[in-house]
C-alpha cells in the first residue's frame, strides 16, 4: 500500500508540474503576443545607400519603432547579400572588400517579417583629403553662398560628402553646400566623407549685417544700404575721405544725424557738402562683417539717372496670411538733400503712412482684388525744389491664379561672334545668356515658385542645339516667356517682350601709362545711364597688347572709364555722348613698374605665393602676374606712383615664391590665331624683401630669389 501510495503521489506531482509549465507557458505567449514591432528603419551617414571604400568600415544606424518600446525589444540582425563585397558586423559596421555592390538587411529579431535594406557601393580606393573652395567668410543674415568640395584622389573613390553646421542658429547648409546665414554669430561649416576615412574639411562662418552700398548725393547726404535690418546710432557711423588711393591721410567729415524707416536703408546727414573726384570711406562700427565701404565720388553724379521720373514694378499674392508692407522712396541722382514725400492712386486695401516731416512713407495692408496694372504715383519734391516720381505699377496675383507683366522694348546689341583674325576681342551682343525671364518682366501669384520656358522664333533659348548667331542680323525680336508654377502645374502664363538689335556703334582707343607705357591688365569700361525701369548699358573689353581697346556700345550717354586689377592708382574717367563711331584715349597716372629677378635663364615668371608691396605712406599694392597668351610677356608687373616702396617679407625674410620659366614657346592654332605659353619649368624661388624707387626714369626693380628647398 505505501509503494502503490507513493507511486501515485508522485503521478499527481508530475501532473501538477506538467500543469503548472503549461501555465508559464500560456504566459510567455501572451506576453510574446504584446510586442509588436511596426517598422525598422535602417541609413548610413550617406543616407539609405552606404558608401564605403575597401578597407574601411560605415555604421549602420537603426531605428526599430515597436511596443513596448524597450531596448530588449529593438534587437535586430544584420545580413550581407554578398561576404566577397561587403561584410557586416553584428553591431551594424559594414566593411568593404573589394569594388563592387552589396546589400545589407536589417531583420528585427521580435518579428523577421519586419526588416530594413541598405544598399552597399564599395569603392576601391579611399578618400585622401577633402578641399574646399574657400577659407573662411562672412555671410549677411538671409544671403547664400555655395561651398563645392573637391576630393583627393579624382578617380575610384565615392565622392559623396555629407554637410554639417556646428550652430543652426547662425548659419544652416544643405545638402547641396549650400549655407544661409541664420542670425549673428560664427559657426563652422564641415565637409565630410562618407567612405568610413574620416577625412573633411571645415571653414567659419561670421554671420550678420554688412553694407550692401553706399552712394553719394549732389549735396550733403550719403545713401547707406545694409544686407539686412539693423538699429544704428549716430556714434556707430564715422566718413572719412582722402584724395587719392594711395594716400595714407583720411581726412574725417562730422556726420550730422541719420535717418532710416527700415533700419536697412539710412540717409546720413552730413554738416558740410561731400566734394567730388576723391575717395568717400563709410565705417559702421557695430557691424560684425563689411563693417567698412570705400567709394570713389565721380565728377558727375547726375549723368548716372537719364530722368526724373522712375518706374517700379510691385508683385505680390492677396491670399497670404501676412500683411503686405513696404517702405517706398525715390533714389535719384540728380535729387538734392531729402526729399518730402506724398502719394496717390493706391489699389483697395493699402493705406499709406508717413513721419512727422513726410520725408520718409511706408505703404501696408492687405491686397482686396487682382490688379493687373494698377499704377500708384510716388511723388518727392527735394530741397531745391524740384519734383521727381516713381510710378508704382501693381501685378497682385492669388494663390489660384498667375497675373504676369512684360517690360517695353529696349534695343540691344546685334550678336557678333569670336572671331580668329581678332582673337583679342570677344564675342560681343545680345545671346541666349541674357534671355531670362527676369529681364523681360514678372510674375505674382500662386506659390512664388516658378518654371519658366523661354522661345525665340519657336526654338527654346535653353536647348543645347540653340545658335546665338540667331541674334546677328538688326531688328526686332519677340521673346515669349511661358511660365508655370512649380508646385501646381495647373497655373500658368505666359508674357512677351521685344528686343530691338541694332548694330551699335564703336568706342575705341589706346590706354597708356605716364611714360606711354602699353597697359598691362587694364580695363575699360563703359556705362549709360539709368532708363525709368532702372535698366543700363555696361560694357566693358580689356586692353589688347598692342596697348589699345574696342568697345561696341548702343548709342547714348556713358561715363567711360578704365581701371588696372592692381589697385594701385585711381580709376580714370571721362563722361561722353555717342551716336557714331568715337576714339578716346586713356593715360592711366602711374607708372607700369616691370619686376626681374636675379634667377638665372628666367623668361617669365608666375606667382605662388603673392609679392605685397607698402608705399611709403603705407599704401598697400600687390604684384600681378602677366598670362601672355596673345603677346609673349609673362612678367611680374605692378602700377604705382612715384615713391619708394618695400617688400613685404616674414620672419624668414620670405615675401613670396614664384615659378620660374626658362623659355617662352609660340604656337599657332587651327584658327591661324598665334599664342604662347611658358616651357622649361626651372622650379619655385622664394622672393625675399627688400626696397626700390619709382620715378620717371626708374620703371625697373629685381627682386633677390633663391630656389626653394625641400
Amino acid at each position: 500500500m505505501k509503494k502503490i501510495a507513493l507511486k501515485a503521489l508522485t503521478t499527481l506531482s508530475a501532473m501538477a508540474l506538467l500543469a503548472g509549465a503549461s501555465v508559464v507557458a500560456a504566459n510567455t505567449d501572451s506576453q510574446a503576443k504584446k510586442v509588436s514591432v511596426k517598422k525598422v528603419k535602417a541609413t548610413t551617414e550617406a543616407g539609405k545607400t552606404a558608401y564605403v571604400a575597401k578597407g574601411k568600415k560605415v555604421k549602420i544606424t537603426t531605428t526599430v519603432t515597436v511596443k513596448p518600446n524597450k531596448k530588449g525589444n529593438k534587437k535586430v540582425t544584420y545580413k550581407t547579400s554578398n561576404k566577397k563585397v561587403a561584410t557586416v558586423s553584428s553591431k551594424g559596421y559594414i566593411k568593404g572588400v573589394k569594388a563592387g555592390k552589396a546589400k545589407i538587411t536589417v531583420v528585427s529579431k521580435k518579428n523577421k517579417k519586419k526588416k530594413a535594406v541598405v544598399k552597399v557601393v564599395v569603392k576601391k580606393a579611399a578618400v585622401k583629403k577633402v578641399k574646399l573652395n574657400t577659407g573662411n567668410f562672412n555671410l549677411a543674415v538671409g544671403s547664400k553662398k555655395s561651398l563645392k568640395a573637391t576630393i583627393t584622389p579624382k578617380k575610384k573613390v565615392s565622392k559623396k560628402v555629407v554637410w554639417k553646421t556646428s550652430n543652426k542658429k547662425v548659419a544652416t547648409v544643405t545638402s547641396k553646400g549650400v549655407v544661409k546665414g541664420v542670425g549673428e554669430g560664427t559657426a563652422t561649416i564641415t565637409c565630410k566623407a562618407t567612405d568610413g576615412s574620416g577625412k573633411k574639411a571645415s571653414v567659419k562662418v561670421t554671420v550678420g549685417a554688412g553694407i550692401a552700398s553706399v552712394s553719394v548725393d549732389n549735396g550733403n547726404v550719403i545713401h547707406l544700404s545694409l544686407t539686412s535690418a539693423k538699429a544704428l546710432n549716430l556714434s556707430d557711423i564715422q566718413v572719412d575721405t582722402r584724395s587719392s588711393q594711395v594716400s595714407k591721410r583720411y581726412i574725417n567729415l562730422p556726420v550730422s544725424q541719420i535717418h532710416t524707416a527700415d533700419k536697412k536703408n539710412y540717409d546720413i546727414i552730413m554738416e558740410d557738402y561731400v566734394d567730388a573726384n576723391q575717395f568717400l570711406r563709410v565705417t559702421v562700427k557695430s557691424l560684425k562683417i563689411n563693417k567698412t565701404v570705400e567709394i570713389y565720388v565721380e565728377k558727375s553724379n547726375s549723368s548716372c539717372d537719364a530722368s526724373n521720373d522712375s518706374v517700379e514694378y510691385i508683385t505680390e499674392n492677396k491670399d497670404n496670411d501676412s500683411m503686405y508692407s513696404d517702405s517706398l522712396y525715390i533714389s535719384n541722382s540728380r535729387s538734392y538733400g531729402k526729399l518730402t514725400y506724398s502719394i496717390s492712386g493706391l489699389p483697395s486695401g493699402l493705406k499709406a503712412y508717413y513721419n512727422k516731416n513726410k520725408t520718409s512713407v511706408k505703404i501696408a495692408g492687405f491686397f482686396n482684388n487682382i490688379e493687373r496694372g494698377t499704377t500708384a504715383t510716388l511723388t518727392g519734391v527735394d530741397e531745391k525744389g524740384t519734383t521727381f516720381t516713381k510710378k508704382l505699377v501693381f501685378y497682385v496675383g492669388s494663390d489660384s491664379e498667375l497675373v504676369s507683366y512684360s517690360l517695353p522694348a529696349r534695343s540691344e546689341l546685334t550678336y557678333k561672334k569670336w572671331d580668329s583674325k581678332d582673337p583679342e576681342q570677344d564675342s560681343s551682343g545680345f545671346n541666349s545668356n541674357m534671355c531670362t525671364a527676369h529681364t523681360f518682366g514678372g510674375v505674382a501669384g500662386g506659390s512664388g515658385s516658378y518654371d519658366y520656358t523661354i522661345t525665340v522664333n519657336g526654338k527654346n533659348v535653353d536647348d543645347n542645339d540653340f545658335n546665338n548667331e540667331t541674334f546677328a542680323k538688326a531688328g526686332s525680336y519677340t521673346i515669349n516667356i511661358a511660365v508655370t508654377d512649380s508646385n501646381n502645374d495647373k497655373l500658368k502664363t505666359s508674357y512677351s517682350a521685344v528686343v530691338n538689335l541694332v548694330e551699335g556703334v564703336t568706342i575705341s582707343g589706346s590706354v597708356k601709362d605716364l611714360a606711354g607705357t602699353t597697359a598691362l591688365g587694364a580695363n575699360v569700361c563703359a556705362e549709360s545711364r539709368r532708363d525709368s525701369y532702372g535698366r543700363d548699358y555696361d560694357y566693358s573689353a580689356d586692353v589688347k597688347s598692342n596697348g589699345t581697346y574696342s568697345l561696341r556700345v548702343v548709342p547714348e550717354t556713358y561715363t567711360l572709364f578704365t581701371y588696372c586689377n592692381t589697385n594701385a592708382a585711381p580709376d580714370t574717367y571721362s563722361y561722353v555722348s555717342v551716336t557714331t563711331n568715337a576714339n578716346y584715349n586713356f593715360t592711366i597716372p602711374a607708372y607700369m613698374v616691370t619686376f626681374n629677378t636675379n634667377i638665372s635663364g628666367a623668361k617669365g615668371y608666375s606667382q605662388y605665393r603673392s609679392i605685397k608691396l607698402l608705399s611709403e605712406n603705407g599704401a598697400p599694392v600687390y604684384l600681378e602676374s602677366h598670362y601672355g597668351y596673345y603677346d609673349g610677356n609673362f612678367n611680374l608687373y605692378a602700377y604705382l606712383t612715384p615713391g619708394t616702396y618695400n617688400i613685404i617679407s616674414n620672419k624668414k625674410n620670405i615675401a613670396g615664391t614664384v615659378t620660374a620659366y626658362g623659355k617662352i614657346d609660340s604656337h599657332t592654332t587651327s584658327d591661324g590665331c598665334k599664342t604662347y605659353s611658358t616651357g622649361d619649368d626651372l622650379g619655385e624661388y622664394n622672393i625675399h624683401g627688400g626696397s626700390f624707387t619709382v620715378n620717371a626714369n626708374n620703371r625697373t626693380a629685381t627682386l633677390t630669389a633663391d630656389k626653394v628647398t625641400e
